[in-house]
């Protein structure tokens, strides 16, 4: 078999099993189920990690059709694996109190400090919000996190003029939490910005002019 045929057939086999794969619910990385918090950071990493390691399969299919040699086989599982592990601790899988919760947990791995997001772009910062916030600052500490980092352009108004604090940070003096904050970091934001700048919901355009996309915010709750 020529070289050329079998890139044909490398290709066409790759977007094959890359598209199966897609379509299952368990190796799905553009549909992927959120994991939910009381699962654990630990289980919401090992099944990123087997979605990544399916995605990877797709990758290390061509030296299985272009090599008949001993390492036909060691060498697309040794990209596999490492391309699964390296993935696996570079991206942060993201988990939820609850279904259809309005808070999207983060953690990198080793670490004690945990990001939260809004689920929808230009999502109002409502009541439901602020109770989500308030149980995490609860629970948290039972998996070993000592700080919550969130950060948004939304803690200005209209006018560029910060919101107040206060309330929230009455309510975390009760649970025995500590509110500082502080205006946010540009490399800390840069992947937020950009999240607002793509979004296509032409319905939040009204919010999307009152808002600074430059000028975010950083609350820093330790716990």
């Amino acid at each position: 078999m020529d070289i050329e045929l079998k890139l044909v057939l490398t290709l066409v086999l790759s977007l094959s099993l890359f598209y199966v794969l897609q379509k299952l619910h368990f190796t799905s990385l553009k549909n992927r189920t959120i994991n939910l918090l009381d699962a654990g950071f630990i289980r919401a990493r090992l099944d990123l990690a087997l979605r990544i390691f399916a995605f990877s399969l797709c990758l290390a299919l061509p030296p299985l059709l272009l090599f008949s040699d001993v390492f036909s086989l060691l060498f697309p599982l040794g990209i596999c694996i490492t391309f699964c592990v390296v993935a696996s601790v570079l991206i942060s899988p993201e988990l939820t109190l609850y279904p259809g919760a309005k808070l999207i947990i983060t953690k990198a791995l080793f670490s004690n400090t945990v990001h939260l997001h809004l689920a929808q772009s230009y999502q109002d910062f409502d009541r439901q919000t602020y109770q989500e916030l308030l149980q995490l600052v609860s629970r948290l500490p039972a998996y070993r996190v000592r700080q919550i980092m969130l950060s948004s352009p939304m803690f200005y108004d209209s006018s560029g003029k910060l919101r107040s604090f206060v309330l929230l940070e009455t309510l975390l003096t009760r649970k025995g939490a500590t509110l500082t904050h502080a205006k946010g970091r540009f490399w800390q934001t840069i992947l937020g910005t950009l999240s607002l700048v793509m979004c296509a919901d032409t319905r939040k355009k009204t919010k999307r002019d009152n808002i600074k996309l430059t000028h975010w915010h950083t609350l820093y709750i330790t716990l």
